[in-house]
């Protein structure tokens, strides 16, 4: 957002963020408006770009 204002709670945008990401294969945990990933440290190089990529998608989708 450009004035870096936090979202109001009552729009739930991590969570609908973190369903978002399902879609597109990864989950992720939402704190408010915070993405928490806990990859394990076997991930791969792979892995985590398609997270990031899922991620960035997820986003895109939510809050436009």
């Amino acid at each position: 957002r450009d004035n870096k204002a936090p979202f109001p709670p009552s729009a739930r945008i991590g969570h609908n963020v973190a369903m978002a990401c399902r879609k597109h294969g990864a989950i992720i945990r939402p704190l408010g408006d915070v993405m928490v990933i806990m990859p394990p440290l076997t991930i791969t190089l792979q892995e985590i770009e398609m997270l990031l990529k899922a991620m960035e998608k997820a986003i895109k989708e939510v809050v436009g």
